[in-house]
């Protein structure tokens, strides 16, 4: 099941306002096919880092780095299996593909990543173990947001679900389940609900209103985060965590955009996302150019 996605209206503004301190960093662990459309607005302000254990990646740009190698809680080899679905390839003892794996923390320690502001890690159940094999990276990065594919059974090595695997370490990095798309079991084939996508934010109202953030809470929202975070909330669909940013902290944001611009855009970036949804062959080119009329 995808997360939702919305034209990014806002996003693009940031991207293309110079107001971030530095790039957004987004690393993509199972990043066949290319990263998701919906960060295409945010790229142009994005460095990319993308991992598939099978498939050679073409990078578009040069804000683009791709890698043909598995992650996960070790460095050296693994075998992956793959299907008839190559998406759905994963690491397994009874594969028959031999790659090479590594850690995150490894790749950190070289200098091969620079600190992330989002990861999205879809490596069909494998993403415990490559959280586990990041944690230092995590620790050292600015984390914001991650995308995460999980799902609530149970097992010997998942005895409190693999969701809970996964939500540890990015409790502990301060990221709150913010949104949820969940495969439901409709009909016999599917006996439990199956896989979900979760997307994972930083709550920054909260944070700063916590006693328990303190001086180290307060120190972390600085504009450039508190804009990232926003684009992350925009390019997900969800409108309301980043007006509310918008609209809270905007005596700091105002100091990089126009806080005003900025917050319009955020409300208009779902209603052209409904447009999209609901009227997607207007003809003649009619839609394209109503839409850079509406970006405008």
């Amino acid at each position: 099941m995808e997360l939702s996605a919305s034209p990014g209206l806002a996003a693009r503004f940031i991207a293309e306002s110079g107001a971030l301190d530095g790039a957004f960093v987004l690393v993509d662990v199972g990043v066949r096919g290319g990263i998701h459309p919906r960060w295409l607005p945010l790229e142009p302000a994005m460095d990319i880092y993308g991992f598939d254990a099978i498939a050679e990646v073409d990078a578009p740009t040069a804000r683009h780095h791709y890698f043909k190698l598995a992650l996960g809680n070790f460095d050296g080899e693994c075998l992956v299996h793959v299907p008839a679905n190559p998406y759905e390839a994963r690491v397994s003892a009874d594969g028959g593909h031999r790659v090479p794996i590594a850690r995150l923390d490894t790749l950190w320690a070289k200098g091969t990543l620079p600190p992330a502001d989002f990861v999205k890690v879809d490596c069909e159940g494998y993403e415990p173990e490559v959280l586990a094999g990041g944690a230092d990276y995590l620790k050292a990065s600015n984390l914001l947001g991650a995308d995460i594919e999980s799902h609530f059974h149970v097992g010997p090595t998942l005895p409190y679900s693999h969701f809970a695997a996964i939500n540890a370490p990015l409790l502990e990095r301060r990221l709150r389940v913010a949104d949820l798309a969940l495969s439901r079991a409709l009909d016999a084939d599917q006996p439990w609900n199956g896989t979900c996508n979760v997307l994972f934010a930083r709550h920054l109202l909260d944070e700063r209103n916590s006693v328990a953030a303190g001086a180290a809470g307060a120190a972390g929202l600085s504009p450039s985060t508190i804009l990232k975070t926003i684009a992350i909330f925009d390019v997900y669909g969800l409108a309301g965590p980043a007006v509310a940013l918008a609209r809270e902290f905007r005596e700091i944001i105002s100091t990089r955009l126009d806080a005003d611009l900025l917050a319009k855009k955020l409300v208009l970036s779902p209603r052209m996302g409904a447009l999209e949804r609901h009227l997607p062959h207007l003809g003649l080119g009619l839609w394209t150019r109503a839409k850079r009329r509406l970006s405008r």
